[in-house]
């Protein structure tokens, strides 16, 4: 444990019996299929790690920086040229949509267009128009009215099972089980 560094935020030889106490926590709570109180003490000892970082750096071993508060900055600017692309998305969801037609609406090369908007979203647009889809499909099985093979057409999937392999893997659970 010496060599590794959690996370690359403390050495692991000055945290060491903390973190062996949440590692045998976390392998335990794998086992035991949610017995009462396992959760929590997992928490207890990841909260026991945390505080022993946070004493290390109160007593100088520990010369890391906390930032608090701190995120990607993302400018309105960015997001801003990025309108286009949120309504075209939206708009387009029964559809395949490509990096290649999403690039001119922000009026940016197809080759920056990806980094630009995983630096102001947080994600690359594949990721968004599928974490899209997925919200919009467990609305709409919320709201009970639609079968699968519906959603999977309002969707543009292009068949229910490429749906629901999909759904299942976003939700752990095939839309059919989805409550």
């Amino acid at each position: 444990m010496g060599d590794f560094p959690l996370s690359g935020i403390v050495g692991g030889d000055l945290i060491r019996e903390n973190v062996e106490l949440f590692v045998k926590a976390y392998a335990q709570s794998e086992r035991s299929d949610g017995k009462p109180g396992n959760r929590l003490y997992l928490k207890a000892c990841l909260m026991a790690v945390i505080a022993k970082i946070i004493e290390l750096h109160a007593q100088g071993q520990y010369h890391g920086a906390f930032l608090i508060g701190t995120s990607p900055r993302r400018s309105g600017r960015d997001l801003d040229v990025l309108q286009p692309i949120f309504r075209y998305i939206d708009d387009h969801l029964h559809e395949s949509v490509r990096i290649g037609e999403l690039a001119p609406l922000a009026g940016i090369s197809e080759k920056y267009f990806i980094s630009y908007f995983k630096k102001a979203v947080g994600i690359t647009p594949g990721q968004y128009i599928y974490q899209i889809k997925m919200n919009r499909a467990r609305d709409y099985l919320y709201e009970k009215k639609y079968t699968v093979q519906q959603i999977s057409g309002f969707l543009g999937y292009p068949d229910p099972f490429t749906f629901s392999k999909a759904f299942k893997k976003y939700y752990h659970v095939p839309p059919s089980k989805f409550d």
